[in-house]
């Protein structure tokens, strides 16, 4: 095989090989780091407490964070607002098109897009709000497809377009349901796949759009995992060829629409977990992750690139089963391991992932210190784009060259452009 690099002659190939064999290549793994704890100061406010009762987190492809907080508003005064690292969003008094919204530590909920957009829900004067960014966008007894609308606490979602998906009950007659602020999605008694609808839960969105959400049917008593057309795992079904009991838990939505669920088999006590999507199991009890056997699987949820940010339990050496947050074969963290100098004492289910494999997700350290961390995939060193960069300027000028020499007169190369 023919060099096209020359080893001596050429100054810049010796420079480039004398920096390669000097910096620091790109990082393997996650970075993890402290993104909001008591006492953090953002936009000029103290927080005061993170959620104890779920994990109020979202997370886009820029590695923007939104997340509600509890802040000092005075010497004795606290309340709970809206917030990104790069912005104030809503809370503490401030008014969002005409009206003041309220949040509190259950019953709200927050997400971002990749343009920045905030999709937030709040309590005003008259009841619960959906709102994105400085605008609402509904409030409880508002109009829906001319049906007075409820909202039912839980969303809501928006896509790189700006279309927000969330959870009503809707009235005459009275359904589930989940909508948009452009209509009706899906409803009690609608019909998808040959199955009809009784309840619906809560959606899930990627960037482009596509909704997936749990819900019950007319013909069993468990949930199952449906988009707006399609039925994806539910009881019944053979998945990679174990039998499905029901559906615990929906995962991500990923660029490419894929859905992750979690669905246990058997029957109770001795039921187990695994992760899935319609097409396969992706874990389950006996997988071997990060060198560690899982006994169980939690929340799972995967990139585009086919990642999958899942909780598993493992057990250790003295025969208890420890809970740990893997990417991939990476263990991000466990139960137990020592952090910021304080021990981790519970990972919490709820977490969300970036296309990019960051994750953000919360922890409680010590006793009763609830932190949001960010577990970031490390950019390439600039000393490493730099090299790789002067390689890929210099190889196509010498390649060129080397092609033309080997050209034969007369006759025409087919070449394949590559857009």
């Amino acid at each position: 095989m023919r060099c096209l690099l020359k080893p001596a002659g050429s100054s810049l190939v010796m420079i480039l090989l004398f920096l390669a064999s000097t910096f620091q290549g790109a990082a393997v793994g996650h970075e993890i780091s402290i993104f909001a704890q008591r006492g953090d100061v953002f936009h000029g406010r103290t927080i005061t407490g993170n959620s104890h009762e779920e994990t109020l987190i979202s997370i886009n492809n820029q590695g923007e964070v939104a997340f509600i907080a509890e802040v000092a508003t005075g010497p004795e005064d606290h309340a709970w607002v809206v917030m990104t690292q790069n912005r104030f969003v809503a809370g503490a008094g401030k008014v969002v098109d005409g009206v003041v919204p309220r949040f509190q530590e259950e019953d709200n909920d927050v997400w971002i897009n990749d343009l920045g957009q905030v999709a937030y829900s709040g309590r005003v004067d008259g009841g619960d709000a959906v709102f994105l960014d400085d605008k609402m966008l509904f409030q409880s007894g508002n109009l829906i497809a001319g049906r007075e609308a409820e909202f039912h606490g839980e969303g809501p979602v928006v896509d790189r377009f700006g279309k927000v998906a969330f959870r009503v009950r809707l009235s005459d007659p009275r359904t589930s349901a989940i909508v948009t602020q452009h209509g009706i999605v899906v409803e009690s008694g609608d019909v998808i796949d040959g199955f009809t609808i009784e309840s619906v839960e809560s959606p899930g969105i990627n960037g482009d759009g596509h909704i997936a959400f749990g819900a019950s049917t007319t013909d069993s008593d468990f949930r199952s995992l449906f988009t707006e057309d399609r039925r994806l795992i539910g009881p019944g079904d053979v998945i990679s060829g174990i039998p499905v009991t029901a559906l615990t838990s929906r995962g991500n939505v990923n660029r490419d629409g894929i859905v992750t669920a979690q669905f246990v088999t058997g029957t109770f006590p001795d039921t187990q977990g695994y992760a899935a999507t319609e097409d396969e199991v992706l874990l389950g009890p006996g997988s071997i992750v990060g060198g560690l056997e899982l006994v169980s699987v939690g929340p799972t949820q995967m990139t585009g690139d086919g990642l999958l940010v899942f909780l598993g339990r493992a057990e250790s050496d003295d025969g208890s089963a420890v809970t740990h947050l893997f990417a991939g074969d990476e263990i991000l963290l466990s139960v137990g391991d020592e952090f910021d100098g304080r021990t981790v004492r519970e990972i919490w289910p709820s977490f969300e992932i970036n296309d990019r494999g960051d994750v953000v997700f919360q922890v409680t350290l010590d006793e009763f210190e609830y932190v949001i961390l960010l577990a970031t995939v490390p950019e390439p060193t600039t000393m490493s784009m730099l090299f790789f960069g002067a390689l890929l300027m210099l190889l196509p000028v010498r390649t060129a060259r080397a092609a033309r020499r080997r050209r034969t007169p007369g006759v025409i190369s087919n070449t394949a452009v590559l857009r």
